[in-house]
This record gives structure tokens, sequence and C-alpha cells, in this order.
């Protein structure tokens, strides 16, 4: 796992002719960002972070994620576009909001968190960035800023000024130290944030303390760490009186009930085996038994020990249903060839939780070789939802090539290198699914209208 991502390297891909992927935001010189021209820059944004493969697409932690952060915006003031939470594999302490909705929690920054009101804090306090237009607010102060120029300040924002490379930060340097200047929140900024992301968090129904607590935390620890470890303390500078109001605010909000969450000890756990960069605890301070055996019986699995891994999920037969222990348990027993076994772990946990995409996943997997169809009818429901994760076009393309149907086995991998970032990929897997698409039928009309779109976005990148 990369420690940061390379800022010459972003600027260069969203600022230069041949990678550029900035869509055309009309005027730029006009003073006013519509909603429509944020959104379509935080795409911008997210299709070179996919391109770099620095999202974490791990299903379960996914969709912990986007629950989380869905409950947050819920009791946020709307916008008009919805919001994706997405983790960066990242082990810098730091989570950024990009334009559009778009928030980003390095996974450094989760593995630091203490409990899940903590999580729940920073993320309440980047929705509150986008819901009062911080950004884009910030990007309309400069009324003569080129679209380039907004890309460059998108990425300082998000990399607060880290690059990869000596030779790549020396070329930069300057660029992204104006950037990051004009960039940075104004303290008004940040004291409406606390305020509003405060409220956010008591509204959704988490002790709204923890955003002080959390703070505080990362004030004390900076004195101890690296320069670079805490970037969230650059863009998001705190000092004792900040502390204190927020503190005070809080303990002026209702505080519901101290209460342990065992999803947000099992994606802890999970984040710090999967992902973690360091030796770590494999589970939160204060997590529970349950949290550990999970965490031991997954770093057996990942050694290539599945039968200790499900030695090690003995301990925990009351919670077989629950997805985060059914998938380890299936994913176990396949490596031990017990498919059957398997297959009916994660049908046992679909049917109370019907709506997991990891659990979908993961039995539309097993269905491959010998029930393909069955596999695509699993995945269809889920590929025909807004923000579909990447890993489902790709599984749906085997599916179908398993079933004999080409046209769908291209068409779904080219959804496959779109989710990624890489159009020119997807666009020729078009060009593979038309030869199978007879002309004038819905899947010649599908694969038409994807391509349009597709080379529309290509067309206002190199614009």
């Amino acid at each position: 796992m990369r420690r940061t991502i390379p800022l010459a390297l972003l600027l260069s891909t969203l600022a230069g002719p041949a990678g550029a992927e900035l869509p055309a935001l009309g005027d730029p010189t006009s003073q006013t960002l519509t909603d429509d021209e944020e959104y379509a820059l935080g795409e911008a944004f997210m299709r070179q972070l996919r391109s770099r493969a620095q999202i974490i697409e791990d299903p379960l932690l996914r969709e912990y994620l986007q629950a989380i952060g869905t409950r947050i915006a819920s009791a946020a003031p709307p916008r008009p576009f919805p919001f994706r939470f997405f983790l960066v594999a990242d082990d810098t302490i730091n989570a950024f909001a990009a334009p559009g909705g778009f928030i980003a929690v390095h996974s450094g920054l989760f593995l630091a968190t203490r409990s899940e009101d903590e999580l729940a804090a920073v993320i309440a306090h980047e929705v509150a960035h986008v819901t009062q237009r911080h950004i884009a607010r910030r990007l309309e102060a400069g009324r003569q800023t080129s679209l380039i120029t907004l890309a460059s300040l998108l990425a300082a924002m998000a990399l607060s000024g880290s690059s990869g490379e000596a030779t790549e930060a020396s070329l930069y340097a300057g660029m992204a130290a104006s950037a990051q200047r004009q960039l940075n929140y104004t303290r008004q900024h940040e004291h409406e944030a606390d305020r509003i992301g405060i409220d956010i968090l008591a509204g959704a129904g988490f002790d709204p303390r923890a955003m002080a607590d959390f703070f505080q935390t990362m004030q004390e620890r900076d004195r101890y760490a690296s320069d670079t470890q805490i970037e969230l303390l650059r863009t998001h500078p705190v000092n004792p009186t900040r502390i204190a109001e927020a503190r005070q605010r809080a303990e002026r909000l209702p505080h519901p009930p101290a209460e342990r969450s065992l999803d947000y000890d099992l994606a802890h756990a999970r984040l710090a085996v999967l992902f973690g960069d360091a030796p770590a605890p494999p589970a939160a301070e204060g997590a529970s038994p349950l949290a550990n055996s999970y965490a031991h019986a997954l770093r057996q699995m990942e050694e290539g020990r599945p039968k200790a891994a499900l030695d090690a999920l003995a301990d925990t037969d009351d919670q077989r249903a629950n997805p985060w222990f059914a998938l380890l348990e299936a994913r176990a027993l396949t490596h031990l060839d017990r498919g059957t076994e398997a297959r009916r772990t994660l049908e046992a946990s679909l049917a109370l939780y019907p709506d997991n995409q990891a659990l979908t996943l993961q039995l539309a997997e097993l269905e491959l070789d010998h029930a393909p169809l069955a596999a695509i009818e699993r995945l269809e429901p889920i590929v025909t939802r807004p923000g579909a994760p990447a890993e489902s076009y790709r599984l749906l393309s085997r599916a179908a090539a398993a079933a004999g149907r080409p046209a769908l086995e291209h068409e779904a991998l080219a959804s496959h290198f779109l989710a990624r970032g890489r159009p020119h990929e997807a666009l020729d897997e078009l060009e593979r699914a038309a030869r199978h698409c007879p002309a004038a039928s819905v899947c010649h009309d599908r694969v038409e209208a994807m391509r349009t779109r597709i080379e529309e976005t290509v067309r206002q990148a190199r614009n």
C-alpha cells in the first residue's frame, strides 16, 4: 500500500492533455460554480483516484462506510446530488471532501479512530463542508481561475502538498504550495463545519462529543508524529480554543447511551488485517471478543490457513448469519473444496440480509462455473444501481462468458473499465460488444448509448 497519492502524478493526469479527465465547466472566468459543474468536477477527480487503484473496493468495508455516511447525510441539509463515501488506501491520518458530495476517508484515519462515534464525527465534519458549499465557494473565490488550475487546486486539497518522489516534488512544489494556500479552508469555514457537523452528528444519533474528542487526540498525537503522518491537522488545523468551543456546543446536545458497535469493530479489524501498513492491534481499542476472534480468523485466512480460520470461528457460532462472519466462513470452506457448505452458509445469511452486496457478489462467484445464468440474475440488480462496485461488472462479464453471451460479456467488461477510470479500454470493449449485437436491437441501442456517453466524457476532458 502506498503511503500517499503522488501529487505530481495526479496533477499531471488532471491537467495534462493526454490523460486529462477534467470536464468542461463552461466559462472559466464565471464566478459561480453550478451544482452540476461541482458534481462533474468531483466525478473527474474520482476517475483519477480509481485509475490509480487508490480506492479500497472491498465490498464489506465499502458497504459499511457508505451506510455510516448515508446515516449522517440523512441528518444534514440536503444537496442536489447523492453523497458517496469511500476509503482510500493510504496510511496517513486524513479525510477530505471532494466537490459533488464525494467524501474520502484514509485507511490510516479509520484505524486511528477509537469508536464509531469518532469515525462518524470526521465524516460529519466533511459532510458539513459539502452542504455549506465551502469547496465551491473557495473555487469561486478566484474569478480568473482556469479549469486546469481548478483541477490542480482539487488535487492539492486532497493531497495536502505530499509527493511520492523527490523529483516530482521539486517540479511541482511551487504550484502545489500556491494551490494549497488558495484552497485551505478559512477559519470561518472550519468553525461553520464544526458547528454544522456537530449538529449533524447529534441528529444522526451519534455522540456529538466525539468530534472534540477525536481532534484533541489527534492534536496530542501530532506532538510525537512525523511531519506527514497527521495530514488532517494540516487541512483542518485545531487549537485548544476551537476544541473547547466544539466540546461546549456538544454538551448542549443529546448524548446517546454508550454502546459499542460490533460492525465498527469488525470493519476496523478487517481494515487492519487487509490494508494495515504497519504492525497494529487487529481490532480497535476496547473491541469485543467477537471482533478479536474475527480478526484472528481473518489473519489465518490471509496467511493461507483456511482450516485454522474455521477453528478460530468456532467461538462465534451465534454470529454465523452475520455477513462479516458468513463471508469469512464461506471463503474458508471454498478453499477447502467444500463449496456446497459455502453456498449454504451464504444463502442462509443472504436470506436475512437480502440487500447485502458482499454476500451477493460472493455467492455469484461461487455460481460462475456450474450456474452462470443464476449468477447473472443475482448480479444484474447490483450493476443497474448508481455507483455499482467495479467487481460486480467483472463478475458479470465472467458469468456472461460462461453462459455464452458475448455481447453482455464485453458490455459488462466495458463498465468495469469505466468504473476503474479507464474509458479508452471501455470503448475497446464496446467495439467488441457491438459485433455481437444485431442492428436495431435493444443490445445495440444500449451499447451505442454507452459509447456516446463515454466519448462525450473523453471529448469534454480534452477541450
